[in-house]
């Protein structure tokens, strides 16, 4: 079990605080947790599903998270914060963490080193939509 803290995820002792907090669960994601090496320059991310965004949201500026300036998403699905070197991208509906999860397992399974390779992949399983670059 993971938690946030104004250093980032730790792991959390006591299942019930986990219980009692806004976070549900929470899942890495991104090209340090897919690729098989990982590149090391690169930030960490993770996806959390929470009980509720705006209450999450507070809750994480309250301990010095950034709002991600890419929160302007036109279906508010999810909104991103950073801190460091980590990155979360948080929402409150199951089916969204759900397909970022399907979408991480799959290019992991697949070790997708190239970033368009798993643009394309997080598309098809989130969007329906199968986007196929010229450089593929």
């Amino acid at each position: 079990m993971l938690v946030l803290t104004n250093r980032g995820f730790e792991p959390v002792q006591c299942l019930e605080e986990f219980k009692a907090s806004t976070v549900l669960d929470v899942h890495p994601t991104g090209s340090r947790f897919i690729c098989n090496p990982p590149p090391l320059t690169t930030d960490e991310d993770y996806v959390v599903y929470v009980r509720d965004l705006p209450i999450f949201a507070a809750y994480a500026e309250s301990l010095g998270w950034e709002p991600d300036a890419a929160n302007e998403y036109e279906d508010d699905e999810f909104n991103s914060f950073r801190k460091g070197e980590f990155n979360i991208i948080v929402t409150d509906k199951c089916s969204f963490f759900s397909s970022m999860v399907l979408s991480t397992q799959v290019c992991k399974k697949l070790n997708l080193l190239n970033k368009a390779d798993r643009i394309m992949v997080f598309d098809a399983i989130q969007k329906g939509v199968l986007t196929i670059e010229s450089n593929l």
